[in-house]
């Protein structure tokens, strides 16, 4: 290339350069807000499945009135299995039919009581609470007292 050509061409080059770095610097000066982490841990008000008849498919659940998406894919973790949505209520009770018997809201759940929940979720920018792990047991019942009697056969005491 001759001195007179890059005379031409440099200063070229130069302003397209600064025109690529003014538009990096215009984009990446927009700021997005991060999602939040949100933990949750209460009784199960109500639980469903979007679609019953995929094995993987998402829901909801209610917990302490809040309403949690149950993502697609999702394994929930409970104190001695890890099970997807859909097996959750294939597993319920036969008196359920279609509930999950974990909700203090199904009718076949004659406790009384919820199931606890624990729950690490994302609340995005957009207000929605989206679980990334959910941990579910039984109702947290303690008694207090002295053993009088063990039935061994019957398992109680």
């Amino acid at each position: 290339m001759s001195h007179e050509t890059s005379k031409f061409v440099m200063p070229k080059v130069w302003a397209m350069l600064a025109v690529v770095a003014g538009l990096l610097g215009a984009f990446g000066t927009v700021a997005q807000a991060a999602p939040t982490l949100v933990d949750i841990t209460g009784e199960i008000q109500s639980i469903s499945v979007t679609s019953p008849g995929d094995h993987w498919s998402g829901g909801t659940i209610v917990v302490g009135g809040q309403t949690i998406i149950l993502p697609r894919n999702l394994l929930i973790d409970l104190p001695a299995n890890r099970l997807t949505l859909k097996q959750i209520f294939e597993q319920a009770p036969s008196r359920c039919n279609g509930q999950s018997g974990l909700a203090k809201g199904d009718s076949c759940n004659q406790t009384g009581m919820g199931g606890i929940a624990h729950i690490t979720a994302n609340r995005t920018n957009g207000g929605n609470v989206i679980a990334g792990d959910l941990f579910i047991e039984k109702g947290g019942e303690t008694v207090k007292g002295i053993v009088t009697y063990i039935n061994y056969n019957e398992g109680w005491f």
